[in-house]
């Protein structure tokens, strides 16, 4: 087993007083501490020196932060990886979680104790790591048990998929998924708070599996919750009449779900992206709140375009501060909304290029005459025509919302 003393941690940094403070403040630490000045210093020291976690700056000139972080996954991947930023590095941020598995974000200017706490959390992961790889082999023959006990958990996926509501008067929902294996990480939900207010959710928990199965399922039934009983933070109530709902303070509710789950994420480092959405029929309005990278793509009938709402608020899990806010878009009759989980657009064709979200908005825009179900599978049709493939390799999961149109 590796202990505390044996951890090698590597600190980059271009500005010489912030090392020079590392060193300070973490000279009575017990694990093994090095310092570069850059990116290239870095990679040069990790090719003599073995290194167990980097903690990078994010901007930093020649060699980004980004891209260091980038190198180092491909050179070293079993290296764990964390990065310092200031708050306005959120969208790069992102990023980096999703295509470089960053284990923390580090939020800017540091504070020594927090900051202490954080690289211990990240040396008691890496030994934990480094002792479950190395029981990998000798529990090849238990998972195949495992695999088939998972079939048996396969009622599981009911509970993570909700059926859309069908008596609402002013729209049509839809919603469709496909796990990548027996139990999918992606969660949907619908909430109908009365004839004009509409919820819809969808959610995608990082990972496969039980786990992520079991957190979605936490995540969805904690929702629930928040819903049912936040009524004391925000006015008017959550559950007063549904005129008097103020869409403006959508993110509140979200900031009380992160307020319930987010330890329990870290303490897991999981990630959740979710997507929570309010339509409210008689103002043609719909508030949302995107925690993540993906974005709802609006079919505005009117212009025969389609646009992109971004995510402005970073997964649940990411950051310990509820930075919640929610956005609000007009809509008219006719129009579409599409909610989907990356395994959509990240799906990967020939030369690992990925389907992406103009080729999402292009079907959606040749096919809006289509009814929800009917649309739903013509884009999963579109994603296994790009990949070649009958089943899909990541959770694909959509949620297609059709605005009547007038008569």
């Amino acid at each position: 087993m590796r202990t505390v003393t044996e951890v090698r941690i590597l600190f980059i940094d271009d500005d010489p007083a912030i090392l020079n403070s590392l060193r300070r403040f973490l000279r009575k630490e017990e694990y093994q501490q090095y310092f570069a000045a850059s990116g290239q210093e870095a990679l040069d020291l990790m090719a003599r020196q073995p290194i167990d976690i980097i903690v990078t700056d994010l901007r930093m000139p020649a060699m980004t932060g980004f891209e260091l972080i980038v190198e180092v996954k491909r050179r070293y991947p079993s290296i764990l990886r964390l990065i310092l930023s200031a708050t306005s590095d959120i969208g790069q941020t992102i990023e980096l979680i999703n295509s470089a598995e960053v284990f923390r974000f580090i939020t800017k200017p540091l504070e020594p104790q927090p900051f202490k706490k954080i690289l211990m959390e990240a040396v008691d992961h890496y030994i934990l790591k480094t002792e479950y790889e190395g029981l990998l082999k000798e529990l090849e023959t238990r998972n195949r048990d495992l695999q088939r006990t998972n079939a048996s958990l396969q009622n599981l996926s009911g509970v993570l998929q909700s059926t859309p509501p069908t008596n609402l008067e002013g729209m049509k929902i839809a919603a469709l998924t496909f796990p990548s294996g027996h139990l999918a990480g992606d969660f949907t939900d619908f909430v109908s708070n009365g004839r004009n207010i509409v919820d819809v959710v969808i959610g995608d928990v990082m990972g496969k599996g039980v786990a992520a199965a079991m957190m979605a399922s936490g995540l969805k039934s904690h929702l629930l919750k928040v819903l049912a009983q936040h009524d004391c933070s925000i006015k008017p109530r959550m559950t007063c009449p549904v005129d008097e709902v103020n869409l403006e303070r959508l993110g509140e509710v979200i900031s009380a779900l992160h307020t319930v789950v987010v330890p329990q994420l870290l303490a897991l480092q999981m990630f959740a992206a979710l997507c929570y959405a309010r339509f409210h029929l008689q103002q043609k309005k719909m508030a949302y709140v995107s925690c993540g990278p993906t974005q709802t793509v609006h079919y505005q009938a009117a212009a025969h375009y389609c646009r992109y709402l971004p995510g402005k608020n970073p997964p649940l899990g990411m950051t310990e501060e509820p930075l919640y806010q929610a956005s609000i878009v007009d809509f008219l009759p006719g129009d579409i909304f599409l909610f989907y989980t990356d395994g959509v657009t990240e799906a990967e064709g020939e030369g690992e290029e990925q389907f992406g979200l103009e080729r999402l908005g292009d079907v959606i825009c040749k096919n809006y005459q289509q009814e929800p179900e009917q649309l739903i599978a013509t884009i999963a049709d579109a994603v296994r025509n790009f990949t070649g493939e009958a089943s899909f390799r990541d959770d694909f999961t959509c949620i297609v919302v059709k605005l009547d149109s007038q008569e």
